[in-house]
């Protein structure tokens, strides 16, 4: 009766099509798992984002601590936001070793 994916399936089930049931539900499924790894990693981006824009606003200006012959040689590496990376680093390996299931 019910040939084919989940958009081309009817709008309603009879009771016995179980081949119908199980189409709507894994459809149901799929699209809820996919909103709630989206709506996960966007989550994620926004922290991290936030954390490391926060920590390089914190780090003072490395050019007026530091000698010039050494702030030319340290300038290619972008030392402002390699310590905000490596902080932000350290924060998210802080929170995810409290979850119980991960750390």
């Amino acid at each position: 009766m019910f040939q084919g994916t989940a958009e081309n399936a009817p709008e309603s089930c009879s009771l016995t099509d179980l081949g119908c049931w199980f189409w709507k539900w894994a459809d149901f499924a799929i699209h809820y798992l996919q909103w709630l790894v989206e709506s996960a990693l966007s989550l994620l981006v926004f922290v991290v984002n936030s954390i490391t824009n926060a920590f390089s606003g914190i780090l003072p200006d490395l050019g007026l601590s530091i000698p010039p012959e050494v702030y030319y040689f340290v300038q290619p590496f972008n030392p402002q936001y390699g310590a905000g990376v490596i902080m932000t680093a350290y924060l998210a390996r802080f929170f995810l070793r409290r979850v119980p299931i991960i750390g």
